[in-house]
């Protein structure tokens, strides 16, 4: 059984000792969805870093560049690589000349190891290849020429669509993620990832929904919520088209080779069928979203208490973002806990809470604070004390809670009723310099993870709470 026991604030004048006691019974466990992450693809937090290696949707070639005298001509394939992409870049040029097509990159990629170049056409064949060598170093540009040396005749037109360049991703999956802020959503244990779809779902008005079955390639599966960015709402008799939207969606991720859906999800490599445990029929959530100042949150304890059985409580979005700007600071993620832990003592009520946005892409963003900072130098990640707080409940599922308020170190006795002398306890302390103290990419971090082993005297537990921190007993 594990317990919170603390959070450590500056809002009164005086410290005295506390002494509590623990019941041996009636602790709610939080629910098993309580913590989660989701998506929201704001902050460039989903791109690559190239832009526009598509082709798609654009009037000109540009950001790209014609190299060695070729001629870039942007416009319809002949042979479309999909039905999504169906337009690329040809390019031509003289007999005996070195060509092609260059991108700035996005904000800089930093590389080691090797790659290889390829020619091919469009049957698959092969018409010239090399291995490049890379020597990048940290913080600067690496400029690699290499020359393709045909094997056999080459058409005088190349079509380039989809042009990519991936670092090592997690697990080595093709097209994947990137290791290291994988690594770091995988520690925060969550229970649940939501996709969210946002505005890319309704559309701005009627018809212009996002319709997926038609852009399958995307792998995203979205069901409308009746309800278009100018305000207008699908009435009921029109409403059968987008059930059986939502119904082919199911097929989609849970169907077999027989069924329409299911066949195509195989045809695109994906031939495992998707459990799908939860359908949330439409006003069955409470869906909130605060972005509130620190001191609302920690008034919001009782928030829930009188919130009705009829609907479970999911907040979908939450962060202290109303004093300041930048990155999350101490205070922030000290404070936030009190309006969790209102929810985690009625989880009949409150099923999860997610931080949101997830993810910040520092080059270039449009809202702030976030859970997770980075650059294309992935030693830069920086994980915020936010961040910290919910990898410490998460892992630490707990069935107890309480809230304290101090300027400084306080005493603190716990007692846990029929535990002998010389009982231990695990105590986890989590805790920053002071309450503006923040975590920013490519430098020291200051929040400090403190394990110890404390000893019960009697059956009581002693230790001291420390301002600006986190505490948990198990």
């Amino acid at each position: 059984m594990k317990h919170l026991l603390a959070f450590c604030l500056a809002f009164v004048g005086v410290a005295n000792a506390i002494t509590a006691i623990v019941a041996g019974s009636n602790g709610k466990a939080v629910h098993p969805l309580q913590y989660g992450l989701m998506l929201g693809d704001i902050n460039y937090s989903g791109d690559g870093v190239m832009p526009e290696p598509r082709f798609q949707g654009t009037s000109s070639v540009y950001p790209w560049a014609a190299v060695g005298g070729a001629t870039l001509t942007f416009g319809n394939a002949s042979l479309a690589l999909s039905e999504a992409l169906h337009k690329s870049v040809a390019v031509r040029g003289g007999a005996n000349a070195a060509i092609g097509p260059s991108n700035p990159s996005f904000w800089r990629i930093e590389y080691s190891g090797s790659f290889t170049a390829q020619r091919k056409g469009s049957s698959g064949t092969g018409y010239a290849t090399t291995t490049i060598p890379s020597t990048s170093k940290s913080g600067s540009w690496a400029k690699r020429n290499f020359i393709l040396s045909p094997i056999s005749a080459t058409p005088d037109t190349l079509h380039f669509n989809l042009i990519s360049l991936f670092p090592p991703t997690y697990k080595n999956c093709p097209n994947g993620m990137r290791t290291e802020l994988m690594e770091a959503l995988k520690a925060l244990n969550p229970s649940f990832l939501r996709l969210r779809g946002g505005n890319n779902i309704e559309g701005d008005k009627s018809p212009n929904r996002w319709k997926w079955s038609i852009w399958i390639w995307n792998q995203f599966l979205l069901s409308l919520a009746r309800l278009y960015l100018d305000k207008t709402t699908v009435s009921k008799s029109t409403l059968e088209p987008l059930v059986t939207d939502a119904l082919n969606t199911l097929e989609t991720l849970m169907g077999n080779s027989s069924t329409t859906y299911g066949k195509q999800r195989i045809a695109l490599s994906y031939p495992d069928l998707s459990p799908i445990k939860y359908v949330e029929p439409d006003k069955a959530t409470l869906d909130v979203h605060e972005y509130n100042t620190t001191n609302t949150f920690a008034s919001e304890f009782n928030t829930f208490d009188n919130v009705s059985t009829l609907y479970k409580v999911l907040i979908s979005e939450y962060a202290a973002n109303k004093l300041f700007a930048g990155y999350p600071w101490c205070i922030g993620a000290v404070l936030k806990p009190y309006t969790r832990l209102g929810g985690d003592k009625i989880a009949v009520k409150v099923i999860g809470f997610y931080y949101t946005p997830m993810l910040q892409n520092i080059n270039s963003q449009q809202w702030h604070p976030d859970l997770i900072s980075f650059t294309a130098d992935t030693g830069k990640t920086a994980l915020s004390m936010s961040y910290q707080q919910i990898k410490l409940f998460s892992t630490n599922r707990m069935t107890a809670a309480t809230v304290y308020n101090t300027r400084s170190s306080v005493p603190f006795q716990l007692t846990f009723p029929g535990t002998a002398t010389g009982a231990t306890a695990q105590l986890t302390v989590l805790t920053a310099p002071n309450a503006y103290s923040i975590v920013t990419p490519g430098s020291a971090n200051p929040v400090k993870w403190d394990v110890q082993t404390i000893t019960a005297t009697g059956s009581r537990f002693s230790f001291s709470l420390l301002q600006w921190s986190i505490y948990i007993i198990s």
